[in-house]
């Protein structure tokens, strides 16, 4: 809850401005999350465990490439896979989530992501989740049986796509870039049976398929993420872009009862907001004032206490942004004081 955007607003007797944004951000590093591959280490065979827990990765013939979010690994689709050794953290009955970025070499064929194997052929699986020939995203698991369900959206070849299945011992949901893709009802609890980790391998067929493609920000967690949490997941390392301002409100003089209008064009991941301030306080719609929380505000029939320091706040679901500070000048009876200078705005 403290991601944010931060600023500071300084002030003295000649009015307030407003420095840029400082924007906080705060990894999803806890609430269950019992194993995190980010695959950012660039070399050796060791993938380290961002989850807190020391359950590290063992790289068998995969090797480093750039990833989504900065490092990752590529597979060849022949016997490369990374093993984490058998943990009680893993040994999850109910509330699961499995969560990974993948970019696929080629469609029509299987691609394992990350499954809790026996390690030996013909054996069960605790769960798995794959991209199958037909390039939908499947989770299947064993529960005195084989359980799966399939998505209905596909997954291409090419380019990186963010994917995600939740359990919960009553409910399959399946997402494919951020977003809900498929929900089935199920009524069985998962099975555990001490099996390792594995990634980049299928071991619940023979013989064995194996990843052709790279992964990144692999993670499990031993709850259900909401619909919201993935989507913010997705959004840490989507094409999503945070706002940037690309043309700034500028300072002007008018004429006690005339219009004075401060214009401002950003650009950044829909939807955008705005909310313009006056001196450091947010402005809302009413009276004289139209168009607060827009990208043009408009001032009609200024007064003398209008005069001030004005800027604006774009904000997206990435971040938020601050403009530079805009001085209006009102001319008549009162007059204007200048405001503080020294900060960079």
């Amino acid at each position: 809850s403290d991601a944010g955007g931060y600023d500071v607003v300084v002030s003295n007797a000649g009015g307030s401005t407003r420095s840029q944004t400082a924007t906080l951000n705060v990894s999803d590093s806890s609430g269950g999350l019992i194993l995190r591959l980010g695959f950012d280490e660039m070399n050796g065979s060791i993938a380290f465990d961002g989850s807190g827990g020391g359950r590290h990765g063992s790289i068998e013939g995969a090797v480093w490439t750039q990833g989504k979010l900065g490092g990752g690994l590529a597979f060849s689709g022949d016997r490369q896979r990374v093993v984490i050794a058998p943990d009680a953290a893993f040994e999850v009955r109910q509330d699961l989530t499995v969560a990974a970025w993948i970019r696929r070499e080629e469609e029509g064929r299987t691609d394992p992501i990350i499954g809790k194997c026996s390690n030996q052929p013909g054996g069960s699986d605790h769960f798995e989740m794959e991209v199958v020939p037909d390039n939908r995203l499947e989770f299947r698991w064993w529960a005195t049986g084989w359980h799966w369900h399939d998505s209905q959206g596909t997954i291409g070849a090419g380019s990186w796509h963010h994917v995600a299945a939740t359990y919960d011992g009553a409910k399959v949901c399946l997402f494919i870039d951020g977003r809900l893709d498929t929900e089935v009802l199920e009524n069985t609890a998962l099975l555990p049976g001490g099996e390792p980790v594995q990634i980049g391998e299928k071991q619940s067929s023979w013989p064995f398929d194996y990843l052709k493609g790279s992964l990144d920000d692999v993670r499990l967690y031993n709850r259900v993420l909401s619909a919201t949490e993935i989507e913010a997941v997705y959004s840490s390392g989507s094409s999503a872009m945070p706002p940037t301002i690309t043309t700034q409100p500028q300072s002007q003089s008018v004429a006690v009862g005339a219009t004075a209008t401060f214009t401002l064009t950003a650009t950044g991941t829909v939807p955008l907001t705005y909310q313009w301030s006056k001196d450091g306080t947010n402005l809302s719609d009413g009276g004289r004032i139209s168009g607060a929380t827009n990208s043009v505000m408009t001032i009609d029939l200024a007064q003398a206490a209008d005069a001030g320091i004005y800027d604006v706040v774009v904000s997206n679901a990435r971040g938020s942004t601050n403009s530079q500070t805009a001085t209006l000048i009102v001319t008549g009876p009162g007059g204007t004081v200048a405001p503080p200078s020294g900060l960079v705005a």
